[in-house]
C-alpha cells in the first residue's frame, strides 16, 4: 500500500477528531476513509509502524495504529477449527506469527518508558497482546510466551505493571468472559495454559499426573506441561513481590496493579496453592496500609477467598484455618485491629466501607464454609475470639456493618453443630439483647424517615444508597428483617423458655409504655418509641406460634417424648402470653391491633382445647368489639364515613374471624346465633360498614359452612342466610337491567349527553345523585357474588373441608337463575360496542355520541398510560389479562363531586365553562373505568361458575352461553376480546365435564378458530403495513417521559399502543391454542416411549393386555383432547391456528407455540403413520395401544399433510427472518424430530409392501424435503440429504446442529454466533420493521413425485373443512 493512502487516512483521522465546526457528513466521510484503510491488505504493517514510539506519531495516530491491528486480529485471523476465513485478506499462519512477534516487540520496546505514555495506548496495547494469546497460545507455534512475559516483568517497574495487566486481562477473558466464541472454542486449552503458568511445577505433577480432562470422558486428557524457568509458578512469584513491597512501600501503582491481578486468580487457584503462597498472611499485613485503595483491595482479595464455594470439606477447613487459626490467629488479629481502628471515626465514609468489607469476610466464612449444609460443621480454635468480634460489630452504629455481621449469626443459629457450641450457647443472652436493640433502632429510624419524608437525615458514609428512600429500604430489609430473623432463630432453641421470657417482657413493656398515663393507649400515643418496643414483643409472640407447631410436628414424626413434653409446656406458657395479648387495649395504634389480630389467629391451634374455652371467649369478644367499634365524632371524615384508621381495624377483625372459621369451625359453631346477629349488624346501612365489610361477613358465614363437619343438608342450611343475602343483592341489581337501554341509562349516558348538550350542572347533579350510586351497586353486587363464588368453589385444603362439588350444592336451585342473569349481563355489556344494538337511544349532542364511542368505550387515558409504562418496564405481553388501568387521574375530582352540594355550587361565571368541561372529562373517564370493572367482575364470576359441573347441564345453557359470549364479538375492541378469551373461554374449556364437552365445544370452537385466524391476519397485516413501532427500549422511555403535547408524538404513541394491544390479544389467543395442544400432549407419552411400545408390538411376543393401559396426565381436560383427535373440523382449526401463530411477529407467541408443537407434533406424526401403515398394508398388525386408538384414522392423512406442508412452510419462513434468531434452534429441532421419528417404521420389520411401494414415513420425509426446497430455492438433492441426516441422527442437539450448518446463510446469522446456546426468551420484545410474513397454504406441486400428503391442496382441503361455515351463520 502506498504512503499516499496512509497519509489520506491520517488526514481523515484529524477530521474525525477535529474540534473545529465540521459537518456531520464530513466527519462520516472521514470515518469511512479510515475504515477503508483498516480493511486494506497490508494495513497491519502500517499499524505496527504507527504504534512504534520511534516513528514520532501523535498519541491519536498511534491509537489509530492499534485500532488497525485490532481490526486485523478480529477479522483477518483464523484459528484452529475455523472452516472458512473471516476475510479475503486473512493472514496465513506465517503472517500471524510474524505479526505476533511484531506486537510483542512493540510491547517490549515500542512504548515510552518515562511515564509519559498515554494510558489509553497502554490499555489498547495490552488488549492486543491478550487477543493474540487467546488465538495462538498455548501450542507449538508459541512456546516462549512465559520467557517473554518474564523478560517484560523484569525490565522495569512500568513494564512490570504492563505484564501484570496482561495477566489480569487474560484471566478476565478466560475465566469470566461470556459469549466470546474464540474463548469458548479454546477454553480448555487456555485454562490448561494458565495452569502451567500459575501453578508451581510440583503441584502440577501432583494434581494432574494424567492431565486435565473435561467432563466428556471419551476425550483424551490434555497434559499440563511445565513452563521452562517457571518452577515456582507466577502466583508464588506475585506473593513474593507483594511481601517485598509491603504495606509501607511508596510504589502505590505497582501494589494496586499486583493486587488487581491477584484478585482475578485467587478465587480460581487451588486452595493448596493459596495456602502455600502464604498470601492470606501477606494480605493481612496490607490491612494496616495508610493507603485506602490498597487496604480495600487487600480485604477484597481475602473476601474472595472467604466466600468462595468449595465442594471439598478439606478445602473449606483450609480456608477457615488460613483466616482464623493460621500463624496463631495472625489474620484474625489483623482483621480485629483494623476493624477497631475504623471505630475512631465512624463518620468517615472510607472507614465505613472498610469496616463493612471486614464484616463481610468474617460472616462469609461462617455462611459459606463452616455452615455449609452439605457437610458437617467444624469449630475453629479461635472461634471464641471470632464470635466476640462479631458481637462487637453487631453493636456498630453503621448499618452496613450490622447487616454484614448479621449474616454470621444467621448461619450460626441455622447450623445445629455451631449453635450447640458452648461459646455460642453462652452468648445467647447477649445476642438476644443486642439484636432486639438493633431491631428497635431500625423501627425508630423508619418512623423518623416516615415523619420527615425526603427531608429526613441519612448517613452518607456508605455507597449502598443514593437517597433517603434507598436508605429506608436498606434499614427495612437488611437490618430490621434480618434482626428479626436472628431473634426468631434464637427463640427456636428454647421455645418454652422463650414463651416465659415473652410474658415477662410483655408485662414489663406495657408498664413502661404507660409512661405515667392511666391507660396504655395514651402512653403509646404520646411516644412512638414505646410503640416500637411493644411491636417487637408482639412480632416475637406471633412467630412463636409457628415454632411451637413446628416443634410439635417434628416430635410426632420422630417420636421424641421429651420434645413433646417441652412443646406441651410451651403451649401452657402460650396460653398465658395469649391472655395478656387479648387484654391489650390500644385503639389509637392500628399497627399494634393488626399484629394483635394476627396473634389471635396464629394461636388458633391451642383454642381447640376445651380447657381454653375462656380464652376463646375473650378472643371472640375482642374481635367483635373491634367490629362494633364506636369512635367519637372526631373520627368521622367529611363524608360521614368512618376514618381510614378505624375502617382498617374493622377489616382486620373481620379477616381474623374468617381465618378462625377456617381453622376452628367447630368451636365457632357454638356461637352461631351470635354470628347471625353480628351479620345483621354489619349488613345494616350504618356508614361504619363498607361493601368490603359486607363481603367479608358473607365470606365468614360460607367459611363456617365449608369447614364445619356437617351433612350436605345441614351445610346448605348453614350457608342459606349468606346465599340469600347474596341473591337478594344480586337480584335487586339485575332486575333493573332488562335491556341495553336500561344499562345505558344506569351507566349515566343520558347525563353525559346532557353535559355536552348544555345542561351541565343539572346533568352533573343527576349523575352523582342517582347514577353514580347505581353503578356502585352493580360493582358491589358483583364483588359480593365473586366472594361467595370464590368461597363455594374454593379447593379446600384442610382435612375437615368438603370437595368443590359438595360445597357448590349450597347454591341449590338458584344456580340456574344466577347463571342466566350473569350471562344476560355479559351480553348487554358486549352490546355496548355494537352501535346497531343501541336502539332508540337519542343523543342531544353529536359530541356526546362521539365521546361515548371513542372516549367511554375507547381506550381510557389511564389504561393508555399504564400500557406505555408496562412497555418501558418490559416490552412484552402482560400475563395480567385485565391490564389494570392504574390510578385514575380524575379520582380527586370525582371524590370532590360526589361530596358536592350542588344546590350550593359556587363557581365564578367566567370559570363555569372550564369547570363543566373538566367535570365532563372526569365523568367520562369514570364511566369508562366502571364499564371495565363491571365487565371484568362479570367474567370472574362466570369463570367461578364453570367450576360447578351442574351449570353445563342447565337447559339451553349452550345456546345462551354462545349468544352471550360471541354475538357481538366482531364489534368488541381487541383488548376486551382478549380478556374474553382469557377469562371466559379458557375456564369453559378447562372445566367443561366430559358428558358436555362435545355438545358445548363443537357449538363455538370451530367458528372461533375461523374468526380468529381471519382477524389475526387482518390485524398483523395492518401493523406490517404501517411498520412495526416497537423498535427500541430507548424510544419507549422517551415516549413515556414526553408529555405528548404535539400531534406527531400522539400519532407515534397511537401506533405503539395499538401494537401493544395486538400483541397482548395475540398472546391471549395463543394461550388457548397452547392449552389445546397441551390436551393432545396429555394423551400421548413421549415419542421415545411410543417408539419402545411399537418395538415391542413388532416383536413376536407383542404387548400383553396388562401393559396397554391408557396413558394420561392429570390437570388437563382429557375429554377435550380426545374430542380434538376425533374431529376433522376441530383438529384442522387447531393445527392451522398453531402454524399461523408461528409466523406472527410476536416472539412470545412464536416461542411458546414452538415449544408446544415440539412436544406434540412427533407424537401426532407417529400415530398418523401407524394408521397410514394400517390402511396401506390392510391392517397387517393389530395396534392395541389405547393412546394411539384415540386418533380418528381419517385424520392421519391430513395431519401428515399439514406436517410436511403447512407446518414446514411456516417453520422455514420463520428461519428467514432475523427477528426470530432466538428461536431458530427450536424450529430446527422440530424439523429434525419429525424426520427422525418417522424412521421408527422403517426399522420395525412391519413392511408387507411390494418392491414398488414406498412407506408412509418415506413419503413424509420426501414431502418435508420438497417443502423446504420450495421455500429456500435450494437444490432438492442437498435438502433430501439434510432430511436423511436428520432421520439417522439419534441426538436432538446434533440434529439441530445439522440444520444450523445447512441453513446458516439462509438465517443470516454471523458464523461466530452459530453455536450459541439458544436464549430461553419467553417474553415478547420489540419487533423490527420488515416485510409481512404470512402462511402460504397453497403448497400444490405439479411434480408427479410430489408428496402424496400435500397433493389435495391447502390445509382447509386436507381437513375437509366446510368453506361455508362462518361466524355469521354459526352464531346467532
Amino acid at each position: 500500500m502506498s504512503s499516499e493512502a496512509l497519509n489520506a487516512a491520517l488526514a481523515a483521522l484529524k477530521t474525525v477528531y477535529s474540534l473545529e465546526n465540521i459537518s456531520q457528513s464530513a466527519r462520516q466521510q472521514a470515518q469511512d476513509v479510515c475504515e477503508l484503510f483498516k480493511n486494506s491488505p497490508q494495513a497491519h504493517v502500517h499499524g505496527v509502524n504507527l504504534v512504534n514510539k520511534e516513528s514520532g506519531y501523535s498519541d491519536i495516530e498511534r491509537h489509530f495504529g492499534l485500532l488497525i491491528l485490532e481490526h486485523t486480529i478480529k477479522y483477518k485471523w483464523g484459528w484452529k477449527g475455523q472452516k472458512a476465513p473471516l476475510s479475503p485478506n486473512h493472514l496465513d499462519e506465517g503472517a500471524q506469527t510474524q505479526l505476533r512477534d511484531r506486537i510483542m516487540d512493540l510491547m517490549m520496546s515500542g512504548l515510552r518508558e518515562d511515564g509519559t505514555e498515554a494510558k489509553f495506548v497502554e490499555e489498547k496495547m495490552v488488549s492486543l497482546v491478550v487477543s493474540v494469546i487467546v488465538r495462538m497460545w498455548p501450542g507449538p507455534v508459541w512456546e516462549n510466551l512465559n520467557t517473554q512475559l518474564v523478560a517484560l516483568y523484569n525490565t522495569s517497574s512500568a513494564k512490570r505493571r504492563l505484564a501484570l495487566l496482561i495477566f489480569r486481562r487474560l484471566g478476565e477473558s478466560v475465566l469470566f468472559a461470556e459469549n466470546d466464541p474464540i474463548v469458548e472454542l479454546r477454553h480448555l486449552d487456555l485454562t490448561t495454559g494458565l495452569t502451567s503458568l500459575l501453578f508451581p511445577a510440583e503441584e502440577i505433577k501432583e494434581k494432574y499426573p494424567q492431565g486435565i480432562r473435561i467432563n466428556n470422558k471419551r476425550r483424551q486428557a490434555i497434559k499440563v506441561w511445565i513452563e521452562p524457568n517457571n518452577e515456582m509458578g507466577w502466583f508464588l512469584r506475585w506473593a513474593e513481590l507483594l511481601k517485598q513491597l509491603g504495606p509501607s512501600n511508596a510504589n502505590e501503582k505497582d501494589m494496586l496493579e499486583l493486587l488487581n491481578c491477584i484478585s482475578v486468580y485467587i478465587g480460581w487457584l487451588p486452595v493448596s496453592t493459596v495456602k502455600k503462597s502464604k498470601i492470606i498472611y501477606i494480605l493481612s499485613d496490607l490491612l494496616g496500609s495508610n493507603d485506602n485503595d490498597i487496604r480495600i483491595k487487600a480485604i477484597t482479595c481475602i473476601g474472595i477467598v472467604s466466600t468462595r464455594p468449595l465442594p471439598k470439606k478439606e478445602d473449606q477447613l483450609t480456608v477457615v484455618e488460613e483466616i482464623i487459626d493460621s500463624e496463631s490467629g495472625y489474620c484474625l488479629r489483623a482483621l480485629q485491629n483494623s476493624y477497631m481502628a475504623t471505630l475512631k471515626d465512624t463518620e468517615d465514609p472510607d472507614e465505613a466501607i472498610f469496616a463493612r468489607h471486614i464484616a463481610n469476610v468474617l460472616s462469609g466464612l461462617s455462611r459459606v464454609q463452616l455452615a455449609n449444609k452439605k457437610s458437617q460443621a467444624w469449630i475453629p480454635k479461635n472461634f471464641a475470639a471470632w464470635t466476640e468480634l462479631m458481637l462487637n460489630m453487631q453493636q456498630d452504629s453503621r448499618a452496613g456493618v450490622v447487616y454484614c455481621s448479621t449474616a454470621f449469626w444467621i448461619s450460626v443459629y441455622e447450623s445445629q453443630e455451631l449453635s450447640s457450641n458452648p461459646v455460642i450457647a453462652s452468648s445467647m443472652g447477649s445476642v438476644m439483647t443486642i439484636f432486639t436493640q438493633k431491631w428497635l433502632w431500625a423501627l425508630d429510624t423508619i418512623d423518623q424517615i416516615n415523619a420527615k419524608g425526603e427531608d429526613a437525615d441519612y448517613p452518607e458514609d456508605e455507597t449502598s444508597w443514593d437517597n433517603v428512600a434507598e436508605y429506608k429500604l436498606f434499614v427495612e430489609s437488611k437490618v430490621r428483617d434480618k434482626c428479626q430473623q436472628v431473634v426468631s432463630l434464637l427463640a427456636r432453641k428454647d421455645v418454652g423458655g422463650m414463651c416465659q421470657w415473652l410474658c415477662d417482657r410483655l408485662v414489663e413493656t406495657v408498664n413502661s409504655s404507660k409512661d405515667g398515663n392511666e391507660s396504655l393507649d395514651l402512653g403509646l400515643k404520646s411516644n412512638p418509641h414505646y410503640q416500637n418496643q411493644l411491636e417487637i414483643i408482639l412480632q416475637l409472640i406471633k412467630s412463636m406460634a409457628l415454632m411451637i407447631k413446628s416443634k410439635e410436628r417434628e416430635a410426632l414424626v420422630l417420636g421424641d417424648d421429651s420434645v413433646l413434653e417441652a412443646t406441651a409446656m410451651a403451649k401452657k406458657h402460650a396460653v398465658n402470653v395469649l391472655t395478656l395479648v387479648v387484654q391489650l387495649h390500644t385503639p389509637s395504634v392500628t399497627k399494634l391491633i393488626n399484629i394483635q389480630c394476627q396473634i389471635m389467629v396464629s394461636y388458633s391451634f391451642i383454642l381447640k382445647d376445651p380447657e381454653n374455652e375462656a380464652l376463646l371467649n375473650g378472643i371472640l369478644e375482642k374481635l367483635t368489639s373491634y367490629i362494633r367499634i364506636s369512635p367519637g365524632p372526631n373520627s368521622q371524615e367529611n363524608n360521614g364515613k368512618l376514618s381510614t384508621e378505624y375502617d382498617t381495624i374493622i377489616t382486620k377483625a373481620l379477616s381474623s374471624l374468617v381465618s378462625l372459621a377456617e381453622s376452628i369451625p367447630e368451636e365457632l359453631m357454638k356461637y352461631y346465633d351470635q354470628w347471625l346477629r353480628l351479620t345483621d349488624f354489619v349488613m345494616s346501612q350504618s356508614p361504619n360498614f363498607t361493601s368490603l365489610h359486607h363481603n367479608m361477613m358473607i365470606d365468614f358465614h360460607l367459611a363456617l359452612a365449608g369447614n364445619a363437619r356437617l351433612s350436605v343438608v345441614d351445610r346448605k342450611k348453614l350457608a342459606l342466610p349468606a346465599i340469600q343475602k347474596v341473591m337478594e343483592t344480586w337480584q335487586g341489581t339485575v332486575s333493573s337491567m332488562a335491556s341495553l337501554g336500561d344499562l345505558m341509562s344506569i351507566l349515566g349516558l343520558p347525563e353525559l349527553d346532557g353535559m355536552f348538550g348544555g345542561a351541565g350542572v343539572e346533568a352533573l347533579k343527576s349523575f352523582f345523585a342517582v347514577k353514580d350510586k347505581q353503578i356502585s351497586q352493580i360493582i358491589n353486587a358483583l364483588t359480593m357474588l365473586n366472594v361467595a363464588l370464590s368461597r363455594t368453589t374454593k379447593d379446600a385444603t384442610s382435612t375437615n373441608s368438603m370437595s368443590i362439588s359438595e360445597m357448590s350444592l349450597v347454591w341449590g336451585d338458584v344456580i340456574s337463575e344466577l347463571t342466566s342473569s350473569l350471562l344476560h349481563l355479559i351480553r348487554l355489556m358486549h352490546a355496548l360496542w355494537n352501535s346497531s344494538s343501541w336502539g332508540n337511544q337519542s343523543w342531544r349532542s353529536k359530541e356526546a355520541q362521539s365521546e361515548f364511542r371513542l372516549g367511554v368505550l375507547g381506550l381510557p387515558f389511564t389504561e393508555r398510560a399504564q400500557i406505555i409504562r408496562d412497555l418501558v418496564k418490559n416490552n412484552g405481553p402482560s400475563d395480567n389479562s385485565s391490564d389494570n388501568a392504574g390510578r385514575n387521574r380524575y379520582t380527586k375530582l370525582i371524590n370532590k363531586l360526589r361530596s358536592q352540594d350542588f344546590s350550593q355550587l359556587s363557581v365564578k361565571p367566567e370559570e363555569q365553562g372550564e369547570f363543566i368541561q373538566r367535570s365532563t372529562e372526569a365523568v367520562s373517564s369514570h364511566i369508562s373505568n366502571c364499564i371495565m370493572n363491571i365487565l371484568m367482575m362479570s367474567y370472574k364470576c362466570f369463570s367461578k361458575l364453570t367450576l360447578m359441573p351442574q351449570i353445563f347441564h342447565i337447559p339451553d345453557f349452550t345456546n345462551v352461553f354462545v349468544q352471550s359470549m360471541f354475538s357481538d364479538i366482531q364489534t368488541l375492541p381487541l383488548r376486551h376480546m382478549g380478556i374474553l378469551l382469557s377469562e371466559l373461554v379458557v375456564p369453559v374449556l378447562n372445566n367443561v365435564p366430559s358428558d358436555a364437552t362435545e355438545r358445548l365445544v363443537s357449538s363455538f370452537l370451530p367458528t372461533l378458530f375461523n374468526f380468529m385466524q381471519q382477524r389475526i391476519k387482518v390485524e398483523w397485516d395492518s401493523l406490517q403495513a404501517r411498520g412495526l413501532a416497537l423498535t427500541s427500549r430507548a424510544e419507549l422511555e422517551e415516549l413515556a417521559m414526553s408529555d405528548q403535547s404535539s400531534q406527531g408524538e400522539t400519532d407515534v404513541s397511537d401506533d405503539i399502543i395499538q401494537e401493544k394491544v395486538v400483541r397482548t390479544w395475540t398472546g391471549q389467543w395463543a394461550r388457548i391454542v397452547l392449552m389445546l395442544l397441551d390436551t393432545l400432549k396429555a394423551i400421548f407419552p413421549d415419542p421415545e416411549e411410543i417408539k419402545k411400545d411399537l418395538e415391542k408390538l413388532s416383536s413376536s411376543v407383542g404387548i400383553p393386555p396388562s401393559e396397554t393401559k391408557e396413558y394420561t396426565k392429570s390437570g388437563l381436560n382429557l375429554s377435550l383432547g380426545k374430542l380434538l383427535l376425533s374431529s376433522a373440523e376441530l383438529m384442522g382449526g387447531l393445527l392451522s391456528s398453531a402454524s399461523q401463530l408461528v409466523t406472527t411477529k410476536d416472539l412470545w407467541s412464536v416461542t411458546r407455540s414452538l415449544l408446544r408443537l415440539g412436544a406434540v407434533v412427533p407424537q401426532l406424526a407417529i400415530a398418523s403413520l401407524v394408521f397410514e401403515y394400517q390402511s396401506t398394508t390392510g391392517g397387517a398388525k393389530s395396534i392395541n395401544l389405547p393412546y394411539l386408538r384415540v386418533l380418528d384414522q381419517k385424520l392421519a392423512f391430513p395431519i401428515l399433510g399439514w406436517i410436511s406442508g403447512d407446518l414446514a412452510t411456516s417453520l422455514m419462513a420463520l428461519l428467514q427472518d432475523v427477528y426470530f434468531e432466538d428461536v431458530y434452534g427450536r424450529a430446527l429441532t422440530l424439523l429434525g424430530d419429525i424426520a427422525y421419528y418417522s424412521t421408527t417404521f422403517d426399522s420395525l420389520g412391519w413392511k408387507t409392501l411390494s418392491a414398488d411401494q414406498t412407506s408412509s414415513a418415506s413419503h413424509l420425509r420426501l414431502g418435508l424435503a420438497q417443502t423446504i426446497t420450495r421455500v429456500t430455492g435450494r437444490d432438492s438433492s442437498s435438502i433430501e440429504q439434510v432430511v436423511r441426516r436428520w432421520s439417522l441422527d439419534t441426538e436432538s442437539k446434533s440434529r439441530k446442529a445439522i440444520g444450523r450448518l445447512e441453513f446458516q446463510d439462509l438465517m443470516g446469522v454471523d458464523k461466530g454466533q452459530m453455536f450459541k446456546t439458544d436464549k430461553k426468551i419467553l417474553t415478547g420484545k420489540g419487533a423490527a420493521s420488515g416485510a409481512t410474513l404470512s402462511i402460504n397454504y397453497s403448497h400444490i406441486h405439479d411434480d408427479q413425485n410430489a408428496n402424496k400428503f400435500t397433493k389435495k391442496g391447502d390445509i382447509s382441503d386436507l381437513f375437509s373443512k366446510d368453506s361455508g361455515f362462518n361466524l355469521d351463520t354459526a352464531i346467532p
